[in-house]
């Protein structure tokens, strides 16, 4: 299989606007847009490393991108971001980037269609943490990987290329019928002998309208991880139940729950528990989302292991132009293969305000913590907080 470099991956992304169906060139509208950012702060432990004198104040630039083509049938999405920060003490200068290319489409009546695929590279156990009002409307893409808390610490670089593709047929009025795809790749700098690892699957799905708020279905899927060290290929096997329903005007919820079989060629097959669920709360003030997930997930170093994730965010519109935000949330790792780091835990939060001062200027102000238990480190937590701008440009729609 040819791999594609990053720098590769950026030329050829826009190429697939030509390739594929709905795209009528004299009929779309281009929107072009970007986002900068700088902040100033101060982190007591910034990449979770061992306890002691962690804590640096530091500054971020960064920029994002984003071109949209848009016509009756389809829109792609292009876009990027790139992220430097500085520490004034103790660290080295960290630059974080990624690109992506999303695409929605409905080339013929009753079929609709959508890819993504994303290259990203960033240090694993940096402050990732994301500031501003939240936007319960984005879609979620499906989870691929793990979240790496053995590797916490570490402050390795992980570097991941990644790919999803669903076709949904509308099959009646009621029935639909869904297939789906992925493909992922992750590359690590310092455990690439063990963390390195390859993944690929599939699913399909059958859903029906049982009522005006109500729809129900089953889903089977199956995916392939694939390591280069003793970690050896793990397959897992998930049969799932499926809902999405219209509690009220403001409440929505959607998830699946039922089993994963899960088979590893080199530490032994089990059983557990899988699912999702997403529940949101929209006004026209206040924007509430709790997600919820657990799954099988590859890592590197400590091979698959079962994800339990939970977080929720809010946001309240105080006055026309200020908002406050907050994130919670908690993820757990157990079932190591290794038995390097027993199980990983990992509590973060975070609150802020948000005031636009323009139509396209906006001040941050932010303040987070989080602790990590578990990992190859014992590390200190990280409590902080920041202060920053954002400036948009062009046509953000």
């Amino acid at each position: 299989m040819i791999m594609l470099r990053p720098s590769r991956l950026a030329l050829i992304a826009p190429l697939a606007f030509v390739s594929l169906p709905g795209v009528a060139y004299a009929e779309s509208d281009i929107r072009v847009s970007a986002e900068a950012r700088a902040d100033v702060g101060y982190s007591a432990n910034p990449f979770s490393v061992s306890t002691g004198d962690t804590g640096t104040a530091s500054a971020t630039l960064a920029i994002a991108p984003k071109v949209k083509l848009v016509n009756e049938r389809s829109v792609f999405t292009l876009s990027a971001s790139a992220e430097y920060l500085r520490y004034f003490e103790r660290y080295g200068d960290v630059g974080n980037y990624d690109v992506g290319l999303d695409y929605t489409g409905t080339p013929v009546e009753h079929v609709k269609t959508h890819f993504n695929v994303r290259y990203d590279s960033a240090i694993i156990g940096g402050n990732t943490q994301v500031f501003g009002v939240i936007d319960p409307t984005l879609p979620t893409l499906p989870v691929t990987s793990g979240t790496d808390l053995s590797l916490f610490g570490t402050r390795d670089r992980r570097e991941t290329l990644r790919g999803t593709g669903d076709v949904t047929v509308e099959l009646s009025a009621r029935d639909s019928l869904l297939v789906s795809g992925f493909y992922v790749r992750s590359r690590y700098g310092q455990f690439a002998a063990l963390g390195n690892n390859d993944g690929y699957g599939g699913s399909v799905g059958y859903s029906r309208v049982v009522s005006e708020h109500l729809r129900l279905g089953v889903q089977g899927s199956a995916a392939q991880y694939n390591y280069g060290g003793a970690l050896g290929d793990s397959r897992i096997y998930s049969v799932q139940g499926a809902f999405s329903a219209t509690l009220s005007a403001r409440w929505k919820a959607d998830g699946a729950v039922g089993v994963s079989f899960v088979e590893r060629s080199a530490f032994g097959n089990s059983t557990t528990f899988s699912g999702n669920l997403r529940l949101c709360n929209t006004t026209t003030r206040a924007n509430f989302c709790l997600n919820a997930s657990r799954a099988v997930l590859p890592t590197g170093i400590s091979g698959t292991q079962n994800e339990t994730a939970v977080d929720a965010s809010y946001s309240y519109r105080v006055t026309e132009h200020g908002s406050i935000f907050g994130t919670v949330g908690y993820t757990t790792n157990a079932n190591n293969q290794l038995n390097v780091s027993g199980q990983n835990e990992y509590f973060r939060a975070s609150l802020g305000y948000e005031h636009v001062l323009r139509r396209n200027l906006r001040l941050v102000v932010g303040s987070q913590y989080r602790k990590i238990l578990g990992g190859l480190a014992v590390s200190g937590a990280d409590y902080g907080g920041q202060v920053g701008v954002r400036v948009s440009f062009g046509d953000p729609r």
